[in-house]
């Protein structure tokens, strides 16, 4: 969800029966491939075909894009040292500008990848645990705590204590 939690995130999780992410770019819902492919009783087949002809026409699967991969190769990565374009470029056995020609192609870019999953995990650190902040800037890929705080403000508009206060309802 692209806003902080307005209820405690426990709430949210016993509602959605799972982790719910919090300050991403966009609000999305996402569900397993093999859903698509059951049938309800009260579905209707043919407004079924047109979300699902729809949907294939007008979203790639994430599972080929290469942001997807990335994405993931930070989040397991940041925090665990400086992640760097070239180290990511040679997980997947490919030059940096090859790696940067191909994010572009699907309309983004390593920095703001990195910028969304050090954001996703900020966030998430700051609202659902009680780690210190300089903690959370250090496993969140950040140099200091003081860049944590610059960045929660351009993020949120608050610091990184008020952040975690409204979380809490407090």
């Amino acid at each position: 969800l692209p806003h902080a939690p307005v209820s405690p995130v426990s709430r949210y999780i016993g509602f959605f029966g799972v982790d719910v992410k919090f300050g991403c770019a966009t609000a999305a819902l996402r569900v397993e491939r093999r859903l698509l492919d059951r049938e309800f009783r009260s579905a209707d087949a043919a407004i079924r075909e047109l979300a699902v002809g729809y949907l294939a026409g007008h979203h790639t699967d994430p599972e080929r894009r290469v942001s997807t991969h990335v994405r993931r190769a930070l989040m397991e990565s940041v925090g665990a040292g400086p992640p760097g374009i070239r180290h990511v470029a040679r997980l997947f056995a490919m030059h940096p500008r090859t790696l940067q020609r191909r994010l572009a192609a699907e309309g983004t870019g390593f920095e703001a990848i990195l910028e969304d999953v050090r954001r996703e995990l900020a966030v998430r650190y700051i609202t659902t645990t009680d780690l210190p902040f300089a903690q959370v800037a250090a496993m969140a890929g950040f140099a200091g705590q003081s860049s944590l705080s610059h960045a929660v403000r351009r993020w949120r508009g608050a610091s990184p204590s008020e952040v975690r206060r409204r979380a809490r309802g407090a």
